[in-house]
């Protein structure tokens, strides 16, 4: 299985801390961002799709400078200025037709996430949180019965949880997943179109995409400087 790994944002929620360095370069006690999320997905993927754009030739050189275990490659979005939804665009060459898992560079999971937190399904499957304070800035998810997505969007006035960043699309299911793909790049705008849109059409249409709660999970998200000083004291402390 590949991993397509979203790394191409200026991450500018970070203020003046990513003036001159790219937000996968966040330093997280002895490594950064980018270290810790290759170092899970080595877990279980054969080889990860990094997409940089904002000062891509540092992340480059910090992956030269400290190679991750887990094979790697890495695309350019020439528009990382826009929606992520370029960025998967970017690495879609790589992992059409094929069992891909797609997560973001600053959500930091922990080594065993994706083998003891976060499985697979026969189907579309994405990782979710209900079990806590959803704030009103995260991805919000309405379900059915079956724990089967029915919607996707930040603005959901009623939800059941939070989707938190990673989803699996297995090889039998590609297809559905890229026509959806499809519909929303051409339906969209670009500037602010995101993957998360890819998997709400899926939902809007009636294609199965199923929501894996994950529990006692410690893992952080590092949008905003807070976040970042929370991310910082919550792994420097389990070094």
């Amino acid at each position: 299985m590949k991993a397509v790994l979203l790394a191409a944002g200026r991450g500018s929620r970070l203020g003046k801390l990513t003036a001159d360095t790219p937000k996968p370069l966040m330093s997280v006690g002895s490594e950064t961002c980018i270290d810790i999320v290759l170092r899970a997905l080595d877990m279980v993927a054969s080889e990860v799709v990094i997409v940089t754009g904002f000062q891509s030739e540092k992340i480059e050189q910090h992956l030269k400078d400290h190679p991750p275990k887990v094979p790697y490659k890495i695309v350019l979005n020439p528009s990382p200025e826009k929606g992520n939804l370029t960025s998967l665009e970017a690495a879609r060459a790589e992992v059409e037709g094929e069992d891909f898992l797609l997560t973001n560079a600053d959500h930091l999971f922990p080594e065993n996430f994706y083998t003891e937190h976060f499985y697979g399904a026969d189907g579309i499957s994405v990782a979710g949180e209900n079990d806590r304070e959803i704030l009103d800035d995260e991805m919000k998810v309405v379900i059915d019965e079956k724990n089967h997505l029915q919607a996707m969007s930040k603005t959901l006035p009623e939800y059941e949880g939070t989707y938190i960043g990673t989803t699996r699309v297995p090889q039998a299911h590609s297809t559905d997943y890229w026509a959806s793909f499809d519909h929303v790049h051409s339906t969209s705008d670009l500037t602010s179109a995101c993957v998360e849109m890819v998997l709400d059409h899926m939902a809007s249409i009636g294609k199965t995409v199923e929501v894996n709660w994950v529990k006692n999970v410690n893992w952080f998200e590092v949008d905003t400087a807070e976040d970042l000083s929370v991310a910082r004291e919550g792994l420097v402390g389990n070094e």
